[in-house]
Parts: structure tokens; sequence; C-alpha cells
């Protein structure tokens, strides 16, 4: 198990404290969903899960942050999309991050493999609109026609300005999504 959509459930319990307003959307499917499920539950209902979709640019487009959790991904294609649709990224840093990831730029990839630390940077960048709008803009092939509007936020989050975290699982497990 290399994915730990787990570990994004665990992240955000802790950066909903620091930033009541923060919203988890995860997006894919996989075998890990039951255990996804179940820990949402158990500390954080408000997360929407979205499944499988196909319309992922415009989702990463609508987010204030990607939150990538996986403990071993030799070519991250979440972070490269993520950037292409100039959302930054908090992962940890492992394999291919570094690679895919322009580090300080595009986004942060935490020292460690803890649940605090990837927390920690996804609270500092939804509590900071300018970093986060620095990071948004350096993105590589940013899209300028996106709209900071209550619009893009998926599923039933229609609160002006709300701070957003996205998961993109990558199948949770499965390779789908």
């Amino acid at each position: 198990v290399h994915k730990r959509p787990d570990l994004a459930v665990d992240a955000f319990a802790l950066v909903r404290r620091a930033v009541p307003g923060a919203r988890l959307v995860m997006v894919g499917d996989g075998d890990q969903m039951t255990a996804v499920r179940r820990r949402v539950a158990e500390i954080a209902p408000d997360v929407h899960l979205l499944g499988h979709r196909e319309d992922i640019p415009r989702l990463l487009a609508g987010f204030d942050v990607l939150m990538a959790t996986s403990h071993h991904d030799s070519m991250p294609g979440t972070v490269v999309e993520a950037q292409l649709a100039g959302t930054p990224v908090v992962a940890f840093a492992v394999d291919g991050i570094g690679q895919a990831l322009t580090l300080g730029v595009s986004g942060v990839a935490t020292a460690t493999r803890s649940v605090e630390a990837l927390a920690a940077e996804v609270a500092a960048l939804l509590a900071d609109d300018g970093r986060r709008r620095g990071e948004r803009q350096k993105s590589c092939h940013r899209d300028d026609r996106r709209q900071e509007s209550p619009q893009n936020c998926p599923s039933s989050c229609h609160v002006p300005q709300c701070r957003k975290a996205i998961l993109r699982t990558g199948g949770c497990g499965s390779g789908q999504g």
C-alpha cells in the first residue's frame, strides 16, 4: 500500500483545526476506499468523497492545494496534473516528487512522512493567500481564466471564500482514478 489516502484524512483533521473553513475533497476509487470511508466517519465526516471522475483538470483548477500522501510514487502523475492546473502541491518527499515538483515554486515536499508536517504545510498555504497565489502563478501552464468563485467548489460546497484541499488518490490502491 503506497497511496495512503487514509493519511490525507488524518492530515485534514489537523488542518481543519488551524483553518476552520477548510474542506477536503477526495477524488478516486479503489480497494482502499472502504478503509477511507471508515476513517472519514470516525474523524472527519464533512469530507467530500467524489469517487472516480473524468474531469480531473477542471477539479484541480478549482482547488487551493493538492495534498499528495503517497509513500512511494516513481512518477506522480497527479502532481504533474496539479501543476498544469496551477494548483500548488504539498507532498511527502518521496521518489519522483523531487523530479515532478518544482520545490518551493509550485509546491512543498515535507522533510518527513509525518502527517503533522503535511498538515502544517497545507494549513500554512491555506492561511496565506499571497503565498498560495504566488505558487499558483508560478506553476507551469497556469490557466489564467480560472475564476475565484463558489461555482468552482465541487460537490455541495458553495460557501463563499471556502478553503479547499484535494487529494487525487490515483485510485486508492487499484490503479484507477
